[in-house]
């Protein structure tokens, strides 16, 4: 964000400015502890509602509270579960505008919408309309009760163990997604060359993996202090050189303790992901939270991690292989491969400006040989040879630069 402004006290105009440091980016706000289990009445009643909110009022599951929405009819209910994520139980009435709207509502719930987790309790104050045992056997539901036998007690007890059912479903479905997501980031760090473009994505998956925006920085560490490899969402302006204490004084701390632990750390509101790279460059990914880590969540960032760090060791294999294959390994000129490769391409350029009566530039190969070389490292030895082509690559490159250099033997 560009620095602000503030005039001086006083009202002459000729005051002078005073220049504010920039603001860290803020980290996103933790949502709320108190999150609540929003539990659908479904019910043609309206006695049966205010009944259900009186009873469970006040009431709490695992530390949370429970939240009521209501529907009076099957069609508003289809309605709401269509616009509203997030719902743990439905409370649903068997008998409303059909006889068997309620028996209708669970197949549309289950096989329209697509909600497996949601716990569903069937209520009747007519069971004679929907046979336990068939409702049970026939449908996807998780309870069925009669009206009458609900008591206060009996009300709380089914509904707080759909709750951790539903709980528990979730945390299963949760995971299996952060999993599909950190096997995809393997595989897109294979196809990722630039250094930019990888940590981008690793800050990308993290984010995913944690279900929110991306926001943060990857980092590695050098004589300069941390240096910021690529950066997403808010810390954007982070990207591009060395990362300023300044700007974030706790991100900055937790990416360096991290760095130099060889280990993740975590605040409430911040991550520094380590990543352990096998060929000895180690980094770091400075991350905002949007909630608190849970256990869970911890146990999935050290499997992304390790995924992580063997990507990135996986590229860097591929790189001296590719070296290997197209660069002369003691001048470090592009070799015989890549010296065919590179002629492939200018002449297929030229055939293509020639087709297309576009003026071409000339392709010239010069051949250079080193006279007696072959005698000299016989007499003087493989090390002077060695050190003879080394010095008059330089030369050439030295001389010749933007021009295309390569050894030929070898």
């Amino acid at each position: 964000m560009p620095a602000s402004i503030t005039p001086g006290t006083g009202s002459d105009a000729h005051d002078d400015l005073v220049f504010l440091d920039e603001a860290p980016p803020a980290p996103p706000a933790p949502q709320d502890a108190r999150a609540t289990w929003r539990i659908l009445v479904v019910d043609d009643d309206a006695d049966v509602h205010s009944t259900t909110t009186f009873a469970l009022a006040n009431l709490e599951v695992q530390g949370r509270p429970l939240e009521f929405l209501h529907a009076y009819s099957a069609r508003e209910a289809r309605e709401l579960l269509a616009r509203v994520p997030g719902i743990a139980v439905v409370l649903l009435d068997v008998v409303m505008e059909q006889p068997d709207a309620g028996l209708h509502l669970v197949r549309h719930i289950r096989e329209t919408l697509g909600l497996q987790e949601v716990r569903i309790i069937l209520r009747t104050g007519q069971p004679g309309y929907a046979p336990e045992m068939d409702a049970i056997h026939d449908l996807d539901i998780n309870d069925y009760r009669t009206k009458s036998e609900l008591t206060r007690t009996k009300l709380y007890t089914a509904v707080a163990a759909a709750v951790r059912c539903y709980q528990q479903l979730h945390t299963l479905t949760l995971g299996r997604v952060a999993l599909e997501r950190i096997a995809r980031a393997g595989a897109e760090l294979m196809n990722l060359h630039v250094p930019r473009d990888i940590a981008r994505a690793v800050l990308s998956h993290a984010a995913a993996v944690l279900l929110q925006e991306p926001g943060g920085v990857l980092c590695v560490s050098d004589s300069g202090g941390l240096q910021v490899l690529g950066a997403a969402g808010s810390c954007l302006a982070f990207e591009g050189g060395a990362m300023q204490r300044h700007r974030d004084p706790e991100l900055h701390a937790l990416v360096a303790r991290a760095l130099r632990e060889r280990a993740s750390q975590h605040t409430p509101e911040r991550l520094a992901l380590y990543f352990a790279g096998k060929s000895g460059r180690d980094f770091a990914a400075g991350l905002y939270l949007s909630e608190a880590l849970t256990e869970g969540r911890r146990r999935l960032l050290d499997v992304f991690s390790s995924v992580v760090a063997v990507g990135v060791d996986n590229l860097e294999l591929v790189g001296r292989l590719n070296d290997a294959a197209f660069y002369d390994s003691l001048t470090g000129l592009p070799n015989r491969a890549s010296l065919i490769e590179q002629l492939d391409a200018r002449l297929a350029a030229a055939r293509s400006a020639a087709e297309g009566a576009a003026e071409s530039a000339d392709v010239t190969l010069a051949l250079v040989d080193l006279d007696h070389f072959a005698e000299s490292n016989d007499a003087l030895g493989h090390q002077f040879g060695d050190m003879l082509l080394v010095a008059v690559a330089t030369r050439l490159q030295a001389s010749l630069s933007g021009l295309t250099l390569a050894r030929i033997g070898g």
